[in-house]
Order: structure tokens, then C-alpha cells, then sequence
């Protein structure tokens, strides 16, 4: 599978952020997005996962059906007055997922986490590293083919940095995949992923 940019062209407010870029990503590989604030890093992956239209150029998927997760740091697209299970619950019913098969894809990964105590708490009695984790399993749910991972690190110690590692590594070698990351850790990025691309 490849992710076959052309000629990719964006601007905001007739600031260019993109203009004629070009580039192929590969499954199999983790690419870490690079540059200064304001390069383009978390506007590439909203364009590649369609919540961003490009003004001009391609964007082509070799597979027409890969299922494409966008994580980022963001927690407040959650309901907080729910538990992270009926978050998820909701979530999984937008991408036509029953509970039960819901339930069957997250109880793994709550395990891998450490995080079955607080399964069915409220959202807004947890820290914004719990919540990140909850970010992550959500992204999760769908099996993605493509993984775009916008500073998924943020707000975690290094317990649960140390766990998302291992989970990452752990579904790499279950599927072929493509993965991009983000990060204000450059060192972490250049040890952790394959590619650098300087935006």
C-alpha cells in the first residue's frame, strides 16, 4: 500500500503552507513529520485523512479501502459525564461497531494500558494522561491501516509513554501499515521512526 501525494497546494488566509509538495509514503515504515510551528505537520495529516481539502493537487490511496485513524492530543471530543467505555461504545457506533464488538477490541487494549480500574468512571474524573490513553484506544477501534499521529505523546509520563511504545510496536507486527508522526521530541522522533520528512 502507498499514499501517493502530487502537487499538493494549501493556503489559509493567502498564506501558502503547501505548495507543489510531493511525496510517496510506503506501508511498512513510521515517518516523522519535522519543522517549526506553522510548517504544515498537523495540516498535512488533516488533508490526508480528509477534515482539511487541499485547494489544489493529489492526495491517492493505492488501497481505495484503507480505514484511516487521526489521533492527536485534543481530549475535549469526548463526552465527560460518560466513562471511557461508553465514549467508546458511542464512538464505535459511528463506524457501525456493536457493543459487543466493542467491547471485545478495547478489553485488550485496556489491559496493555493498566487501565481496566477506571473503565467505568466519568471521563472528567481523570487526568489528561488517562484521557490521552482513551484518545489512543478510540483511534484503535477501527484496526487502521494508516495511522496519523498528531504529538499522541502529549500529557503522558513516561509509564504510559513507555506502554504506548510497546503497543505501537505490538500492532506493527500484527499489520502492514502506514504510520506518521508529530512531536515537539525530535530526538524521540528520529529514534522511533524510520523517515524523517522537514517540512
Amino acid at each position: 500500500m502507498e499514499i501517493q501525494i502530487k502537487n499538493l497546494c494549501k493556503k489559509f488566509n493567502e498564506k501558502s503552507i503547501f505548495m507543489n509538495f510531493d511525496f510517496k509514503f510506503r506501508s511498512s515504515r513510521r515517518y516523522a513529520l519535522c519543522g517549526p510551528n506553522g510548517s504544515g505537520k498537523t495540516t498535512l495529516l488533516k488533508l490526508m485523512c480528509d477534515l482539511v481539502k487541499e485547494d489544489d493537487g493529489e492526495i491517492k490511496f493505492t488501497n481505495k479501502n484503507s480505514s484511516i485513524s487521526y489521533i492527536n492530543s485534543d481530549t475535549r471530543t469526548f463526552f465527560q459525564r460518560l466513562s471511557p467505555v461508553d465514549n467508546l461504545y458511542f464512538f464505535g457506533s459511528i463506524n457501525g461497531m456493536s457493543k459487543t464488538q466493542v467491547r471485545r477490541a478495547i478489553e485488550e487494549d485496556f489491559k496493555d494500558f493498566n487501565i481496566t480500574s477506571f473503565m467505568d468512571m466519568p471521563l472528567s474524573n481523570l487526568s489528561l494522561g488517562q484521557v490521552q490513553i482513551i484518545n489512543v484506544v478510540r483511534g484503535f477501534l477501527i484496526q487502521p491501516d494508516v495511522l496519523l499521529c498528531d504529538e499522541i505523546f502529549a500529557n503522558l509520563d513516561e509509564k504510559n509513554a513507555k506502554n504506548l511504545i510497546l503497543f505501537l510496536d505490538k500492532y506493527k507486527a500484527k499489520k502492514d501499515l502506514i504510520e506518521i508522526y508529530t512531536s515537539h521530541n525530535k530526538d524521540f522522533l528520529k529514534n522511533f521512526c524510520d523517515e524523517e520528512i522537514f517540512l
